[in-house]
């Protein structure tokens, strides 16, 4: 008999990038993640959607092999925010769903940004796939704010 760990299905990462809003809006909303270092290339299922359709799918490849579909379920301009689904995952997924929610704050005194990346798994979620999780979130943030300061 196995035993799991209890853990939450919630987890929040937040960073201060060293960006103008408009920028790392620019950078998130496109769906591209090309600043993340994991990942190899994000491309639309039909050819014909744009970054930015709501409904849209998209194909998140990561170098490791992975690859994701997603469909982007909101997106707003006004608040700076984003939600997709991770829709299909291949190899499978060990988990049966996952929603990850990009939010952006202007900080006003020096122009930078405030973001937040929630993501939300369902109850089968493992301790291992939730720290897992975390640190990627950290990476990507880390990796986020590494390319807008080149830019």
């Amino acid at each position: 008999m196995s035993s799991s760990i209890p853990t939450t299905t919630h987890i929040v990462e937040s960073a201060v990038i060293q960006a103008p809003i408009s920028d790392v809006w620019s950078a998130v909303s496109s769906l591209n993640f090309s600043f993340w270092g994991l990942i190899d290339g994000t491309t639309p299922v039909d050819a014909s959607t744009k970054s930015n359709t709501v409904g849209g799918t998209f194909l998140m490849k990561f170098r490791d092999g992975v690859t994701w579909t997603i469909q982007l379920s909101e997106l707003s301009m006004i608040t700076n925010s984003l939600t997709f689904e991770v829709i299909c995952c291949e190899p499978a997924s060990l988990v049966s769903s996952v929603a990850h929610t990009i939010s952006l704050k202007r900080i006003t005194s020096d122009n930078t940004t405030f973001i937040e990346w929630t993501t939300d798994f369902s109850n089968d979620a493992t301790a291992e796939i939730i720290s897992d999780s975390q640190y990627k979130r950290k990476d990507a943030l880390r990796d986020l704010n590494v390319a807008l300061k080149k830019a």
